[in-house]
């Protein structure tokens, strides 16, 4: 390396000297003295600069060191850690539930028309109104019919055209398994009827398999037999007897000489075993009572929660079974009547009110048994950053007291915890709702005291209460007993005793019964037109009814809506994932007389839902008043060649439908492609608009094919 020169930047360090702005006042002071301080400094450096241009041929440069900071030392968590975490949250979301446990427990009993004990006077009227239970029982046929009126509860559109035939598969799959196979009808009502009461409804989705048995049962088979039966995975091995057959073979070669041979075999005698037949496998809805479910506080969707809970109560039978299959371990910890599982513990409120909601009586509850013992096991679904790369994983955790039973990935392929959620009434920017009990609670708690009210004015009316002097003479146990031409002793009628009798009742006091009803029906949308009460519409026109019905049902209507929006669409796009991921065979389905065949490459692809939220039932007569007005202009329509057979038969199979019917084909058959509108004159089919004769009822009155 070449020399160098530094005596150039040495005198450049003495002329910043004298232009340092934070030169020291002795500096200033004496000028003249030299800057030993840089010089020393500058010395240093030409010394190191000199040592390292000698060894420059020989030094080894070392790899820089990656910087360490606090994020590339997470470590991975362990189960210990999974389960503190885990158990964390846990204790947030019952606080968070806590404040909700309340407000489910006055929604239930003012549904039951249940009223503390402490305003029930004895002796006195007890009667509770029950405007809730009415007003909820009076809109589920409603809802009910909204959404289960058609036989496809849900329409599926393709995103691209390749996606076409895929969603009608995946179309006619789903409602096959709503209507046919998950009792789909039962598990909504229950959804929807959660909601109306409490704000709020969840359910569980997931998959499930279901199995018939039939028991097989072989005196004894030999081990080649039983290795084939035990290797066929439709067929379960329960219990068997082995034992060891020995068997002498006596054996005479050639020359005469005679041996014998002792064989060994291994036998089975009493084989039991079951064997499983496939009813149904697919995606599976269980309904979760409101105060069994438990969510992350602040969370405004189970989609954006970090935590989801599922408080469930198993056996100790179901979880040894689990832990059989694999699914669940350390069952062995887990110690029947723990300390958390008693009255006391720190969860007590919420497992009584968990056993109120289940109609659970811990009277008539026996001593469970061995296997019987309940255990109350939490199934937590949340998102844990557990390899320390920063990222949440979603994960399936399972636990009970202080035993970790099953960690686990999310095993669904959607990736969210299988619940969802729906509310009848949105309060904005709040996982949970506005219930119908909410709104009609006030107004059965004032008809409830009107109705005490009047009924204990009546009874003192009917039967008089007495003044009685305390020296009188009076039999009092005749006084308190007393009956028609019943005679009471007393030493003095005129003045010691006399009847008391309360003021009648002004008429005007039943007006309030008749204004509370009509805020009711304002409130809930549930008029007496819509339950078919009023004895009035009977002289009204039906156009007039099917107006005041059209309106009345605007608040169900919308109800509806919301219910399909937040909660049931959500639900159909979970079954379809669910499809897409489990379904690995052909399978083939039976609807409506015709085989569907259904498989794994087609059930593919993207897709839009639209739940098929129906219409009402004074919406329906409109319709069907609309579709034959719409036949009446086909006839014109076809002589432009703007109609074909195939529109005529879409609007005919669309007012077949409103009325009710699903076998179209054997009213009406499917036209020809390509065939044409007959020439000639079109019948016409005229609307008639529906009067009602004098002394009859609205057509809206007569029962429907519905039952409503």
């Amino acid at each position: 390396m070449a020399d160098i020169d530094y005596r150039d930047f040495v005198e450049v360090l003495d002329n910043t000297k004298d232009e340092d702005p934070f030169m020291s006042l002795s500096d200033m002071n004496s000028p003249d003295k030299p800057d030993r301080k840089i010089i020393s400094q500058v010395n240093k450096v030409i010394k190191e600069a000199e040592k390292e241009a000698e060894n420059e041929d020989t030094v080894e440069y070392e790899e820089e060191t990656p910087r360490t900071d606090a994020f590339d030392e997470r470590s991975s968590m362990e189960e210990d850690d999974i389960l503190r975490a885990v158990k964390e949250d846990r204790d947030a979301a019952v606080q968070a539930q806590a404040n909700f446990a309340e407000r489910i427990k006055s929604c239930y009993n003012a549904y039951h028309a249940i009223v503390d004990a402490k305003y029930n006077i004895p002796g006195r009227s007890s009667i509770v109104s029950s405007d809730v239970m009415d007003t909820i029982e009076w809109m589920m046929p409603s809802l009910m019919r909204v959404f289960t009126a058609s036989h496809d509860i849900v329409v599926i559109q393709p995103v691209g055209g390749e996606d076409v035939t895929a969603a009608e598969q995946h179309q006619a799959l789903l409602n096959y398994q709503f209507n046919y196979k998950m009792e789909g009808f039962t598990k909504f009502y229950t959804w929807f009827k959660d909601a109306l009461i409490y704000g709020f409804g969840v359910i569980k989705i997931t998959w499930e398999t279901f199995y018939e048995k039939k028991s097989l049962f072989y005196e004894e088979m030999t081990e080649d037999e039983f290795t084939a039966l035990s290797v066929q995975t439709n067929i379960s091995i329960e219990s068997f007897d082995e034992y060891e057959d020995v068997s002498v073979i006596k054996s005479e070669d050639s020359e005469g000489n005679k041996t014998e041979t002792v064989e060994t075999a291994t036998m089975y005698r009493n084989v039991v075993a079951f064997i499983k037949k496939n009813v149904y496998s697919g995606p599976w809805i269980e309904n979760i009572p409101v105060s069994s479910f438990y969510i992350e506080p602040g969370a405004r969707s189970v989609r954006e929660a970090n935590f989801v809970g599922h408080r469930v109560r198993r056996t100790m039978d179901y979880l040894r079974r689990m832990e059989r299959e694999g699914i669940y371990h350390n069952v062995s910890e887990v110690i029947p009547y723990a300390e958390g599982d008693s009255e006391y513990s720190e969860l007590a409120q919420i497992t009584e009110l968990e056993g109120d909601y289940a109609g659970l009586n811990k009277e008539l509850i026996p001593t469970p048994s061995d296997g019987r013992e309940y255990k109350w096991v939490w199934e937590c679904w949340v998102k844990l950053d557990i390899d320390g790369d920063g990222l949440l994983e979603p994960l399936l955790v399972t636990f009970t007291d202080d035993v970790l039973l099953r960690v686990e990935e999310n095993p669904f392929d959607h990736g969210e915890p299988p619940f969802e959620t729906l509310v009848p009434i949105v309060d904005c920017h709040r996982l949970y709702g506005i219930s119908i009990t909410d709104m009609v609670v006030e107004f059965q708690r004032m008809k409830t005291s009107l109705y005490r009210n009047i009924f204990d004015n009546i009874a003192f009316s009917v039967n008089n209460f007495y003044l009685v002097a305390r020296n009188s003479g009076t039999d009092i146990g005749a006084l308190l007993n007393v009956k028609p031409g019943a005679v009471v002793f007393t030493e003095d009628v005129n003045q010691s005793v006399r009847e008391m009798k309360p003021e009648t009742m002004a008429p005007t006091i039943f007006n309030l019964f008749e204004y509370l009803d009509t805020c009711k029906e304002n409130r809930s949308g549930i008029t007496r037109y819509s339950q078919g009460l009023d004895s009035k519409s009977l002289n009204s026109t039906a156009t007039g009814v099917s107006a005041i019905m059209t309106a009345s049902q605007q608040r169900i209507e919308l109800i509806a809506r919301l219910l399909a929006e937040t909660g049931v669409k959500y639900a159909f796009r979970k079954m379809i994932a669910l499809n897409q991921q489990f379904i690995t065979d052909k399978m083939v389905l039976r609807l409506f007389n015709k085989p569907l065949e259904i498989t794994p490459d087609k059930l593919d692809g993207s897709f839009d839902l639209m739940v098929n939220v129906g219409i009402g039932a004074g919406l329906k007569e409109l319709q069907q008043s609309q579709m034959l007005n719409l036949l009446n202009i086909l006839p014109s329509l076809a002589q432009l060649g703007l109609v074909k057979p195939k529109h005529v038969h879409y609007v005919v199979s669309k007012l077949l439908e409103s009325m009710g019917y699903k076998d179209i084909e054997n009213f009406i058959e499917l036209p020809p492609e390509g065939a044409g509108m007959p020439q000639g004159q079109q019948p016409s089919v005229e609307a008639q608009p529906m009067q009602v004769a004098e002394g009859q009822g609205s057509p809206l009155d007569a029962p429907s094919m519905f039952g409503m």
